[in-house]
C-alpha cells in the first residue's frame, strides 16, 4: 500500500556516518581543525535555522565553536562528500549570540523540518538527538560515577575504574 511507501521524513540516510573514523584522533583532529568542516548548534533543544524565505540549516565554522569555548564535546555526525559535519551542545551560553546566531534564530526542528530538504532535516534531527542523549547520560545508570565524551560522541564511559560500563545511544 502507500502507507508502507511512506518514510520518516528525518531518516534520509544521504551522508556517510564515518563509524570507521570515530576512534581515530589524528583523523578527528585534522577534521575538526578544517576550514571547510560544518558545525551545527543546538540550543537548550533548539535547532538554528538562517533568515530568508526558505529555511535553511546554520552551519558555523570551527573559529565561532571556539570562541564561545564549546569544542569540548563536538559529536562527528558523519560526512558529506569530503566535508565532515559536526554537532554541539550550545545550551550552556545564556545567549546564543556568542556564536553570532540570535536566539530567535533557534526554533523547534518540528516547526520547520518539513519545509528544509529532506537531507538537511534528517542532518538536523540527528545532531539534536545526539545532543539531547549526551545531556542524558552525564552519569553511569549502573554506579551514578560521571560519564566521559567517546569515540567522537557516539559512545559514553563510565569514570568508575571498578565499572567503565559503555554507554550508546539508542538506535530505534
Amino acid at each position: 500500500t502507500d502507507a508502507m511507501a511512506v518514510q520518516n521524513y528525518y531518516a534520509d540516510g544521504a551522508f556517510d556516518r564515518a563509524a570507521e573514523r570515530r576512534g581515530d584522533e589524528g583523523w578527528l583532529a585534522e577534521r575538526l581543525a578544517d576550514r571547510s568542516s560544518r558545525f551545527y548548534p543546538v540550543w537548550r533543544g533548539k535547532t538554528a535555522i538562517g533568515n530568508g524565505g526558505t529555511p535553511q540549516p546554520v552551519a558555523l565554522d570551527r573559529e565561532a565553536v571556539g570562541a564561545a569555548g564549546l569544542e569540548a564535546e563536538v559529536i562527528l555526525l558523519g560526512l558529506k562528500g569530503d566535508v565532515a559535519h559536526f554537532a554541539f551542545d550550545a545550551s550552556a551560553l545564556p545567549d546564543p549570540a556568542a556564536l553570532g546566531v540570535a536566539a530567535e534564530r533557534f526554533v523547534e526542528l518540528r516547526e520547520v523540518g518539513l519545509e528544509l530538504p529532506r537531507e538537511d532535516a534528517a542532518l538536523l534531527a540527528y545532531a539534536r538527538g545526539y545532543v539531547h542523549w549526551h545531556g542524558g547520560h552525564r552519569f553511569c545508570g549502573a554506579c551514578g560515577h560521571p560519564t566521559s565524551f567517546d569515540q567522537a560522541g557516539h559512545r559514553r564511559r563510565c569514570q568508575n575504574p571498578d565499572c567503565r560500563r559503555q554507554q550508546f545511544p539508542r538506535t530505534d
